[in-house]
């Protein structure tokens, strides 16, 4: 018996070769991969996969292989990366039945909780589109109106706070962003980054962004060993999982819970009392109007499943959001530096249209609205190209975000994955494959965009406008529900913030002379977001300060 068995082991490596070789003859005789740079043995492009920068090199191999559609392995799993409109649109929108899964991540999806509370990592199927239905009525483009006054009253606290201390415009757009999410889906109104429930949400992120680091747990390579038992050696990564499974609970489950005391407090009748019990926090004050409100307000069934639904639908908001928008209004600071005159130019649409809702012969100093959009046309148009320049996530698949270069160098994001064998323009694309929208490539493809690295709001104006920057909110069935809401958020923060300052580079604090130019650096990964910079907000004039401030 140990002679057959040395026997079997001196076999192994040739079976695992006559296999391979077995394997390569019968995907010979169907259609071929798509094109895609050299693969190793076994391998794939585990040794040439890019780690800096992925979404340039993908652009560049999309021109080395003149395809617009690419195939990569690594260690057996394909990759098809997606580099032109087309491509995109004919396989993640028109086939998004076909493309609309998540890939399996154990350790953060299934161990941590989140396909249970995150829409964006929930697998395709009918529960996924319970929640994404809940969420598309709530964020809808006709609800924004709704969503008015909160919008006006956080972008007002924001000039307040950049008038107070201008030096940390990075933290204060951070500081919105939580006090938007808290405010719009559970009508809390923080005023401070240190409030319990964004530290919640910022703990449970913090679990994410480690768990989420690509070959850090090897439960993702090998996803039976979430089977065993946490006391087994060897088994740590089960006990962080479970800690970090409470810390995204409470985070989803402890606003959620505030926000239906207080709605009880409101209507003591309310059978929905039965979910407040879910956390011990207390607080005084009614509740704000707000989505998860309003969808517990819902004529539809308000029973356990329904509650769930909305729960975790709210919990997904902060997750997706946070981000965006501090990423988006520092990318607008800086194209203001680097392009001055776009920014005279913004500026100067605003002062007509305020002047022509002037009363008399006063000029009444006001704050730019919400409704004033389509009234400013110039700054729609900064907007667009402001998602389109930088976009936040070059690779197509809004994720957590990372907060330093170096996490951003590891941090995966979230790409579709086909749920059966496809073919496209003659090439196959295997089942289960992992599926990237080159959105990077999308948005500066010299052939649909002018001279794209430029920031040149004027490309979406005129009789001939360039195409919108839809990519920059993700494809088909996985697009991101609240891009409606985050356009609003920006084109309002952008035009008042243009209306009280100017914005300049900074000068060097001990010489008062040296111009300290911003380096434009970005982290890097499949999310990006500028590093932090310095720059000035000069205040416009004294009369800006008493009519838009008044004591």
């Amino acid at each position: 018996m140990p002679s057959a068995a040395l026997a079997v082991l001196a076999l192994l490596p040739l079976l695992l070769v006559a296999y391979s070789v077995s394997r390569r003859r019968r995907r010979r005789q169907r259609n071929p991969l798509p094109p895609g740079p050299p693969k190793w043995f076994l391998v794939g492009n585990l040794f040439n996969m890019p780690t800096a920068r992925q979404y340039e090199v993908f652009t560049h191999w999309t021109r080395v292989y003149n395809s617009d559609i690419l195939h990569l392995s690594v260690a057996g799993k394909s990759i098809i990366v997606l580099s032109s409109a087309a491509a995109a649109h004919e396989l993640l929108e028109k086939r998004s039945g076909m493309y609309s899964d998540r890939p399996r991540m154990p350790m953060v999806r299934e161990l941590m909780g989140w396909e249970e509370h995150s829409l964006g990592l929930m697998g395709y199927g009918p529960r996924w589109l319970l929640h994404r239905k809940v969420l598309q009525t709530a964020f809808n483009k006709g609800a924004i109106p709704t969503y008015n006054p909160s919008l006006s009253s956080l972008t007002e606290r924001l000039l307040r706070d950049l008038l107070r201390d201008p030096a940390a415009f990075m933290d204060h757009f951070k500081k919105m962003s939580g006090a938007l999410v808290m405010l719009l889906v559970y009508g809390l109104d923080v005023n401070s980054a240190a409030d319990p429930y964004i530290h919640a949400n910022e703990a449970a992120l913090e679990g994410i962004i480690t768990a989420g680091v690509a070959g850090r747990y090897l439960v993702d390579a090998i996803p039976v060993l979430k089977y065993i038992p946490e006391w087994f050696p060897g088994a740590g990564f089960k006990r962080q999982a479970r800690i970090w499974r409470e810390a995204t609970k409470h985070a989803v489950e402890a606003p959620f819970a505030e926000t239906c005391r207080r709605m009880e407090s409101s209507n003591p009748s309310s059978s929905r009392s039965l979910v407040v019990n879910l956390t011990s926090i207390q607080a005084e004050g009614t509740c704000n109007p707000c989505f998860v409100s309003s969808a517990l307000e819902d004529p539809s069934p308000t029973d356990l499943a329904q509650i769930e639904i909305v729960k975790n639908s709210a919990g997904s908001v902060y997750t997706a959001s946070v981000d965006t928008l501090r990423s988006a209004l520092s990318t607008f600071v800086l194209a203001m530096l680097a392009y001055p005159e776009v920014q005279h130019r913004t500026y100067a649409e605003i002062s007509r249209f305020l002047q022509t809702q002037e009363e008399g012969e006063e000029l009444i100093f006001r704050l730019p609205r919400p409704e004033d959009e389509l009234g400013l046309p110039y700054i729609g148009a900064v907007v667009k190209e402001v998602l389109r320049w930088r976009n936040i996530t070059p690779l197509g698949s809004p994720r957590p975000r990372c907060d330093s270069p170096a996490e951003g160098l590891t941090r995966p994001a979230i790409p579709h994955c086909v749920s059966e064998e496809d073919v496209y323009r003659g090439y196959r694309i295997p089942k289960g494959a992992v599926v990237l929208g080159n959105v990077w490539a999308i948005l500066h493809d010299e052939t649909v965009y002018s001279n794209p690295d430029a920031f040149n709001p004027d490309r979406f104006l005129g009789d001939t406008p360039e195409p919108d920057p839809d990519a920059a909110f993700g494809f088909g069935r996985r697009a991101c529900p609240g891009q409606h809401l985050a356009k609003s958020i920006i084109f309002l923060s952008i035009a008042r913030i243009l209306a009280v300052f100017e914005i300049h580079k900074a000068i060097d604090a001990e010489d008062g002379v040296v111009v300290v130019e911003p380096s434009g650096a970005y982290s890097d990964g499949l999310s990006v977001s500028p590093l932090p910079f310095k720059c000035a907000f000069q205040l416009r004039s004294e009369e800006v300060l008493e009519g838009f401030f008044p004591k």
